[in-house]
């Protein structure tokens, strides 16, 4: 039996899974590049079936003779599509009684999203907005705070961000040095919305958000680069490894743009210059313990950053350095995670 996989417009539908089930056969071709496949089989009565991912499963009964079939089958896109998230909280809760939603975006999302900084990224979770309208590149840190559901119009953040359970929020004003994580580390984001002050502390007025880290499973390179216009690289990497129980992350990302001037061309005067950015983080983690039975890990961070804000005089630069250590151990309760981390930051802007 010689038979083609095509859509409703009549394209070929290559990786098709085809299956022909009878009293006593059962048999499985996978269509090729053209939407061809070919079975051998007996005569007798079978039930034909056909899916591929994004397509409506296909099943018809046929009648298979003594001479060679030639059959056509005709897959429908999927009506919708339905993912469904399991997350635990830091406390058990009713569903009733949790004022919260929670949106998770996978390291597929990640890699799929057209954006690089994170705050860009986080963009496409519905409530989820800066203090300004600008992105991290080209904004002051200052007013690079996290407002979710509307909470927060002030520089400082109304939402806690962490990195692996750390703080990423600055302790002096509350805003978020999106850079200091590089991308090509994370394995995840989950983002919670609504008042979590009772679980995550006072900075948590609106929501919470967390970054999850790759798990060091095996020896792997994880690489993202691009360059674009008006002077624009940017490049992050991870290597990670894992020996027995002992793992290790290495992870680094530096990002540069020339920027733009801000000022419409026919009103600049000579006072007026782009706005332009660059950083640099890098982290190395050495963690031991098995993946679902416990960790206990080590990290030194890294991060420094230069912006140029529109005029000569308005320019600031960051330095930020970080040691932190944790465990996560399962318990007969949940889970029990502990954290302890020093930071030394210098901050210097003029207006």
């Amino acid at each position: 039996m010689e038979g083609f996989v095509r859509d409703s417009s009549h394209a070929a539908v290559s990786g098709a899974r085809v299956g022909l089930r009878g009293p006593d056969a059962d048999e499985k071709a996978v269509t090729d590049q053209a939407g061809r496949f070919e079975i051998r089989i007996g005569p007798g009565e079978y039930v034909l079936t056909a899916e591929a991912e994004g397509y409506a499963r296909s099943e018809r009964k046929l009648v298979v003779g003594s001479e060679a079939l030639r059959v056509e089958v005709v897959l429908f896109r999927a009506a919708f599509s339905e993912a469904m998230t399991v997350t635990a909280t830091r406390a058990p809760a009713r569903i009733r009684d949790t004022p919260a939603s929670i949106v998770s975006l996978s390291s597929e999302d990640l890699a799929a999203a057209p954006a690089s900084p994170i705050d860009e990224v986080l963009r496409q979770v519905p409530g989820f907005t800066l203090f300004r309208r600008s992105g991290s590149r080209t904004a002051n840190p200052t007013s690079q705070g996290v407002s979710l559901r509307g909470v927060g119009g002030s520089g400082a953040s109304r939402a806690a961000v962490f990195d692996d359970g750390i703080p990423l929020n600055d302790p002096f004003g509350g805003w978020v040095a999106w850079g200091r994580v590089p991308r090509a580390a994370l394995g995840g984001i989950e983002v919670m919305s609504g008042g979590a002050s009772a679980l995550y502390g006072g900075a948590a007025l609106s929501g919470a958000i967390a970054l999850l880290r790759r798990e060091p499973a095996g020896n792997s390179v994880v690489l993202d680069s691009s360059y674009g216009a008006q002077g624009t690289p940017e490049a992050s990497v991870s290597l990670s490894g894992r020996e027995g129980a002992w793992g290790a992350q290495v992870a680094a990302e530096s990002f540069h743009t020339d920027g733009y001037v801000a000022v419409p061309a026919a009103e600049r005067g000579p006072v007026d210059t782009p706005f332009a950015s660059r950083h640099d983080a890098a982290d190395v983690t050495l963690e031991r313990g098995e993946p679902g039975q416990g960790r206990v890990f080590l990290r030194g961070s890294y991060f420094t950053e230069s912006r140029e804000n529109g005029t000569p005089l308005q320019k600031n630069d960051t330095d930020i350095r970080q040691h932190a250590a944790g465990e996560d151990w399962p318990s007969a309760r949940g889970a029990e995670s502990l954290r302890a981390f020093d930071m030394g930051e210098t901050y210097h802007l003029t207006y």
